[in-house]
């Protein structure tokens, strides 16, 4: 193919989630909190360590289960809506592009809550809806054409045969009988 292969919304959305990053506000990792100068016993300062430790496990898994399910979500979105996937005979280039832009934008905004297959079902319903109100519209006008073009029947005279065509007994009927 000339062009570059199309990326699918999950190819994109499987890059933009190998770097979730936090959020400013989101489960930071424990900073203890001394005072300059300070002294901290050999517990307290094992304390922090765990509590560091312990957070920034907590802060990983929570990235890879956001990471998880936003890939996820898009691996279906993509098989409920082959008009996204590039694999497919419907795949829509241009459709594709903007859900995924839109995605992307998304996900960014808010990469631990983020319901992506719910999204981008909110994105298609009314490119659905003006799909399926054009294949009514174009339907309704093929099937106005169909009638309109349609043979109807009308009455139609049979020619008549002429004289020489007709028989004996036919000129009798049509013309009379003189007797003189």
């Amino acid at each position: 193919m000339a062009e570059a292969k199309a990326q699918s919304l999950a190819d994109r959305l499987a890059e933009i989630t190998g770097s979730v990053e936090p959020n400013a506000g989101f489960n930071q990792p424990y900073m203890p909190q001394v005072e300059q100068g300070a002294e901290i016993s050999p517990e307290q300062y094992q304390q922090d360590v765990m509590r560091r430790a312990d957070s920034l496990v907590t802060l990983r898994l929570k990235q890879q289960e956001a990471v998880n399910k936003i890939n996820n979500d898009a691996n279906g979105a993509i098989k409920a809506y082959p008009q996204l996937d590039p694999e497919s005979d419907l795949f829509d280039k241009e459709l594709s592009d903007s859900v995924t832009e839109a995605a992307e934008g998304y996900i960014h905004k808010n990469p631990y809550g983020a319901d992506v297959r719910r999204y981008v079902d909110k994105l298609m319903k009314p490119y659905q809806r003006a799909v399926t109100k054009e294949v009514g519209k174009v339907t309704e006008n093929i099937a106005k054409q169909v009638s309109q073009t349609a043979l109807r029947p009308t009455s139609v005279r049979q020619t008549e045969k002429t004289i020489d065509d007709m028989t004996p007994k036919e000129l009798e009927e049509k013309l009379g009988v003189v007797i003189s």
